[in-house]
C-alpha cells in the first residue's frame, strides 16, 4: 500500500508501530493511534498516553510544525531496531566500564577474545 492510501485509509481506533531515528544512537519504536479524523487533518498520539494529540493534515504534514506521520513498520524493520538499540546499549556499557577495577589476567584474557593489541603481547 503507498504511504498516500495508508493516510487515506486511517480511521479513529487505527493503531500501528513505527521506527524513527537510529542515525548512531537507538531508534525509537512506538505504537501510535489515530484519535480523531476530520476532512482536514488526522489526529494521533502515541497509544496508551494521556498526551495531547499531534495534529497532521491529509498528506501526513505536522500541522504547525515540521514533523511528518510516520508509517507502520515492517517487523523485521522492529526487530533490526531492537537489535541495534541493545548493541548500542553494549557498547554504551563497554565505554563507560571501570576496566582498571578488572584484575590484570581477567583483563588480558578480555583483550585476547577482542583481538586487541596490547604491549604484553
Amino acid at each position: 500500500m503507498k504511504y498516500q492510501e495508508w493516510l487515506d485509509s486511517l480511521n479513529p481506533g487505527d493503531k500501528w508501530v513505527s521506527v524513527t531515528g537510529g542515525r548512531g544512537s537507538s531508534y525509537f519504536v512506538a505504537t501510535y493511534e489515530v484519535v480523531r479524523r476530520t476532512k482536514a487533518s488526522i489526529f494521533v498520539r502515541r497509544a496508551g498516553t494521556d498526551a495531547p494529540p499531534t495534529r497532521f493534515n491529509l498528506k501526513g504534514n505536522e500541522v504547525g510544525g515540521r514533523g511528518t506521520l510516520r508509517p507502520p513498520a515492517t517487523e523485521e524493520q522492529v526487530v533490526r531496531a531492537y537489535h541495534h538499540n541493545d548493541m548500542y546499549r553494549l557498547r554504551t556499557k563497554l565505554a563507560c566500564f571501570d576496566w582498571a577495577s578488572i584484575p590484570e589476567g581477567t583483563l588480558k584474557e578480555v583483550a585476547n577474545i577482542l583481538g586487541v593489541i596490547y604491549d604484553g603481547k
